[in-house]
């Protein structure tokens, strides 16, 4: 009979690739792929987004459920995120998109395996996304799922979903400080209101004490008129004149409060006017920023810099000279 002797016992497949994965991230780690130093922020308010990933399953359907309405330019490359032939394609799609004009890459899939996820914990393409020329966002497994491409990344999040919202976060805190500019404006035009109507109350209270006054001087000359019937010819041309003077007197009060009303609208129509943001922009004013906080002074940028100069139709990057 034979008789064998065990060297050494591991699980087949998993452990194998356990040992392999925690030997690259071990390299790598030590050339500094992974640290945060190396990590690009997102840009503010990105628009063009490369894909990375297969175009049938769930996945791509969840991003495309999630991702906001922000005018985006998307554009996918179809690969395969398992099995023998992924890893080269996924090589081949990152090296497609060097070429192409992006704001972030995004390579997203769905947890498995380590076995599964091989293709992602490839050394070719850990370097390709490490070296990637914008920022890249990788979506890939779980928390418990982290893959070395996703180690790479400059930003690593969990689901397809979660990417959506890193790339929706500018946009939506954006349009969230335009809403409450539009509750300001809004909130100050009806204090505006208020005020004015306040004026008109005042001038309706001063006519409605002339209507009064008048109705009383009407009553006195109706007493008159009972009293001196004997002279009742004279009466009556002096209470015609009355008449006709009062009912000038109202014209002319009632004429002139149109006009201080017509005024006063002209007057909140210009303050609105002269407050509204866009006017200052069409003017060829511009709001600068840099890491999102607006520059006030030179001493807040320095040579090479980058900022962005928001103008009426749009945004300008642009670098610091002097």
């Amino acid at each position: 009979s034979l008789t064998y002797k065990a060297q050494a016992v591991e699980m087949v497949g998993e452990g194998a690739l356990k040992k392999a994965y925690d030997e690259l991230r071990k390299k790598l780690e030590t050339e500094g792929l992974f640290s945060e130093e190396k990590k690009r922020p997102i840009s503010s308010f990105p628009k063009k987004i490369g894909i990375i990933t297969s175009r049938d399953g769930a996945v791509i359907n969840d991003f495309l459920t999630n991702i906001g309405r922000h005018g985006y330019e998307l554009v996918l490359i179809d690969s395969r995120v398992e099995g023998q032939l992924a890893t080269q394609e996924l090589i081949n799609s990152v090296r497609s998109f060097r070429n192409k004009d992006l704001d972030v890459l995004v390579i997203i899939r769905g947890g498995g395996s380590m076995e599964s996820l091989l293709p992602f914990n490839n050394e070719m393409l850990v370097r390709e996304i490490a070296s990637f020329p914008v920022p890249v966002i990788a979506g890939i497994g779980h928390d418990k799922d982290i893959t070395l491409v996703a180690l790479a990344a400059d930003k690593m999040v969990s689901t397809p979903t979660a990417v959506t919202a890193v790339l929706n976060e500018s946009w939506d805190r954006a349009l969230h400080c335009v809403k409450l500019w539009e509750q300001g404006l809004l909130s100050s035009f009806r204090d505006i209101l208020y005020t004015k109507q306040s004026t008109v109350n005042d001038l309706m209270a001063d006519m409605k004490m002339y209507f009064q006054n008048i109705l009383g001087q009407f009553s006195k000359i109706e007493y008159q008129l009972r009293e001196e019937l004997g002279n009742i010819s004279h009466r009556l041309k002096h209470i015609s004149q009355e008449i006709h003077t009062a009912v000038r007197i109202f014209v002319t009060g009632f004429n002139s409060i149109i006009k201080e009303t017509a005024k006063t609208i002209g007057t909140i129509e210009k303050q609105l006017e002269t407050n509204n943001p866009e006017r200052l922009l069409k003017l060829g004013y511009s709001i600068v920023r840099i890491k999102g906080k607006v520059v006030t002074s030179v001493s807040d940028v320095n040579v090479g810099d980058t900022i962005f100069v928001r103008v009426e139709d749009g945004e300008i990057e642009s670098e610091v000279k002097n």
